[in-house]
């Protein structure tokens, strides 16, 4: 392993490149050799941060009442870069509040999602002990779920310009219509098949524009 580490240590000196955590820790040392220039930091999305970019932060306010206000949902983390906050100068002890009310989700959702993540173990945000979703709860509401298992991507897909279709019958507006997959070739198949069958699609990539609020059903990655 080390001599793999070497090989790169040697390829990125040659080049002259660099990495994103050696940048940070080198800003990290540069802070630390002055006055914290800032009173106050936010962070939000602090679940994906690297332990160099908290040191970072950690160098860039001085300690002190109300230095450093973290939001956070360790259960959407999209990056293993837990730490330990405390380990970082970071004191976060008696000083963390849980927002356990869901503005985004409905009730049901969110009771069948917890049902699903019920067995996962997820880290705390402070880097010590777990996070459960006990007791969280939504002000919405709407259908519940449905789920389906299909053996086939033909057969997927198939069943989703089916089900489509239904809500159209339905008398439910395209532009109503979101299709979510984890990966964007299944998108591409979903599009083909909707467009033979006649349903406006619009690809969304990034903040849908407003003018196009109206035409077709919504098709993303998550």
């Amino acid at each position: 392993m080390w001599q793999a580490v070497e090989r790169f240590e040697r390829l990125l000196h040659d080049r002259g490149e660099t990495t994103h955590p050696r940048v940070c820790a080198r800003a990290a040392d540069l802070l630390a050799d002055g006055p914290a220039p800032y009173a106050h930091v936010v962070v939000d999305e602090a679940q994906d941060l690297h332990p160099a970019q908290w040191r970072v932060l950690r160098a860039a306010v001085a300690p002190g009442p109300d230095d450093l206000f973290l939001t956070g949902d360790p259960h959407q983390r999209i990056y293993d870069s837990r730490v330990s906050l405390g380990s970082l100068g970071i004191a976060t002890a008696g000083r963390s509040f849980r927002l356990r009310v869901n503005h985004r989700s409905t009730e049901e959702i969110l009771a069948w999602s917890a049902r699903l993540l019920a067995s996962v173990t997820v880290e705390a945000l402070e880097g010590e002990g777990t996070d459960t979703l006990a007791g969280y709860r939504s002000l919405l509401h709407g259908r519940s779920p449905r789920a389906q298992g299909y053996a086939t991507r033909q057969k997927e897909t198939e069943a989703l310009v089916n089900r489509v279709g239904a809500l159209l019958a339905e008398a439910l507006a395209p532009h109503e219509i979101g299709v979510c997959a984890r990966f964007s070739l299944s998108l591409d198949a979903a599009e083909e098949k909707l467009r033979a069958a006649g349903t406006p699609v619009l690809r969304v990539k990034g903040q849908v524009a407003q003018e196009t609020e109206g035409y077709g059903w919504r098709r993303c990655t998550p």
